[in-house]
């Protein structure tokens, strides 16, 4: 239901943000309702003017009596061509006033729109791990691309239920002056008129936040519709995605149809009723005896009413269709700024002797067990260091939490004999190289996604980690070589080459610790034994870690943990580790070497 506290919200929400536009554009949309209402006035003397020209008249009214005093004041003479043209002179100004305010609304609704899109990307885009863990990316797709417009057409709507307020309130104004007892009577059945209609604008705030979900329903399976698209066609599931994103559409298109429907009610229902508050105006008015000039005015000024007390009702439940995208908009984006990346202590420098975990414990929300459970170890400067074991055995987790991704829970990260916790994070990341399981291109040039780990790369430099990556060969065949497009997630290469060119933007940073992540299991024999080499040889300028599948990568490792269900149950170089006749390295070279 549409609360007075989301409305409340909304406009502070802009007066905080926009307050110079807000006031600029609130004394621009009074002077222009002050304007238009001061119309009204002038039917008298124009009504007063014409029965006196055509012999119908012999006395002027009192508002045409002080209309008078203005006329002398600027020069005009008390004709009826006088008074016709003073009207006209009003409604230009009131045109040019309509306009200052449409240029001021439509500033307003452009920074509104860029500021809102910005503002939750950046949120988002900064949010540590964890708040990732909790939402999905359509989520995220819906709020930054479909609400943001959304939120567009509400402040459209704010933006009129304001400027119908302000017209309501000079036409009533000018109405109440002329005869308060008639005018009182008619708003009042106006009034009561619009309660009916302003309670059932209540149902487009419910439908409205049914539409948000159902949005980022629908947004979310696209997205992974899209990024699988190759295993929904192999397994032949279109029809499924299609399906389920047609369930999300029906129910759309059922509260569109409602919400529309309702809207469209709203605003052509309340002109039959605003009509019985003019007609009730004339009716009453015999009994106050007015004069047919002033209740001319009043009934000008009532039939002026009737369109903006539409207007704002039509508005009012556009805005309570919509203020449901602001909420989900400003939760998203409080929930984002609460999880934000640490961006204080002191910035890393670089690895100078080694980095300890002590009696380091994890676990994954909603979850029995510790993902790692007690372990203690250490890497030390220039080292390769080496994790293995089965798939859940805690390999990536730990390297999630050597890269910061996962707070720590228990026990320490020592670097340097410092807190990880005392240290910027950013500095720490941009000192690092990461490769993960799934490699991921953006959609550009190859060139582009080199640079992308290292701006200032020279084409000499991006030459040497693709070679050193094995993936200059495979350039070089291509028509476009670096200025290559690899399409949207490096669809248009192969998953090896993908792979290999993640390598060569890793390598290309020249970090001083390289995190690979199974970074080789997607490789062949022969890339797989360059990528070796190319490891060989980086792994003398900077220290390794490497989470490996493919035991034959880490043979050369200095130290070989091997892991099982969150434990470090041994660890040695490959020569001791293999001459462990029960060991379960052991176990795992033998399995590889068989199959």
């Amino acid at each position: 239901m549409l609360t007075n506290s989301s409305t409340v919200r909304f406009a502070n929400y802009l007066w905080c943000e926009y307050r110079r536009l807000s006031v600029l554009g609130i004394f621009c949309i009074l002077v222009g309702a002050l304007v238009d209402a001061s119309s009204a006035i002038l039917i008298a003397p124009i009504f007063d003017l014409i029965m006196q020209d055509q012999g119908g008249g012999t006395s002027y009214t009192g508002i045409t009596e002080k209309t008078f005093y203005y006329f002398e004041l600027i020069g005009l003479p008390k004709t009826a061509t006088a008074a016709l043209f003073l009207f006209l002179v009003v409604y230009v100004l009131r045109s040019l006033i309509s306009i200052l305010v449409g240029w001021l609304d439509a500033i307003i609704r452009a920074l509104f729109t860029k500021n809102m899109t910005v503002n939750i990307f950046a949120a988002v885009v900064n949010a540590n791990w964890r708040f990732f863990l909790k939402k999905n990316q359509g989520e995220f797709i819906n709020s930054i691309t479909r609400e943001t417009v959304l939120l567009n057409v509400a402040l459209a709507s704010f933006s009129t239920c304001i400027v119908a307020i302000f017209q309501i309130a000079a036409f009533s104004f000018i109405a109440l002056w002329v005869s308060w007892k008639l005018t009182l009577i008619c708003l009042a059945i106006a009034f009561f008129s619009a309660i009916p209609l302003i309670l059932l604008s209540r149902f487009n705030y419910r439908w409205g936040q049914e539409s948000v979900e159902c949005a980022g329903e629908s947004n979310s399976i696209t997205q992974e519709s899209f990024a699988l698209s190759k295993v929904i066609q192999a397994f032949a599931k279109q029809d499924y995605s299609l399906n389920r994103l047609q369930e999300q559409q029906e129910i759309q298109y059922k509260l569109n149809v409602k919400s529309y429907t309702l809207i469209r009610v709203l605003h052509e229902f309340y002109y039959p009723l605003g009509l019985i508050s003019v007609i009730s105006g004339y009716y009453f008015s015999r009994r106050f005896d007015l004069p047919f000039a002033e209740l001319t005015i009043i009934l000008y000024a009532l039939w002026k009413c009737v369109p903006h007390i539409s207007s704002f009702l039509r508005s009012y439940g556009v805005l309570g269709q919509h203020l449901p995208s602001f909420e989900n908009i400003r939760k998203l984006e409080l929930d984002a700024l609460a999880n934000q990346i640490p961006q204080g202590g002191k910035d890393f420098l670089g690895l100078k002797s080694e980095i300890q975990f002590k009696n380091l414990s994890f676990q994954y929300e909603n979850t029995e067990r510790n993902a790692i459970e007690n372990i203690s170890f250490a890497i030390k400067k220039g080292q390769m260091v080496a994790f293995v074991g089965a798939s859940g055995a805690g390999k990536s987790t730990l390297a999630d939490i050597i890269m910061g991704f996962h707070e720590l829970q228990s026990g320490q990260m020592v670097i340097d004999g410092q807190n990880f916790e005392e240290l910027n994070l950013r500095s720490f990341r941009e000192k690092i190289g990461y490769i993960p399981q799934q490699c991921v291109l953006f959609n550009s040039t190859i060139r582009e996604n080199l640079k992308w780990a290292f701006e200032d790369a020279s084409e000499e430099e991006m030459i040497t980690a693709c070679k050193q990556a094995n993936a200059y060969e495979f350039i070089q065949e291509l028509a476009q070589g670096l200025d290559a497009m690899v399409g949207d997630r490096g669809i248009r290469l192969s998953g090896g080459q993908v792979q290999r060119l993640a390598i060569a933007r890793a390598i290309l940073r020249k970090p001083g610790i390289l995190i690979l992540d199974e970074a080789t299991s997607a490789l062949d024999s022969e890339s797989e034994a360059a990528i070796q080499h190319a490891i060989d040889n980086i792994s003398h300028s900077t220290t390794l870690v490497v989470i490996a599948h493919r035991l034959s990568t880490i043979r050369n490792a200095d130290v070989i943990f091997v892991m099982e269900e969150g434990r470090i149950i041994e660890e040695g170089n490959h020569q001791k580790l293999m001459s462990l006749e029960d060991g379960r390295f052991r176990q795992l070279w033998n399995k590889q070497i068989d199959s």
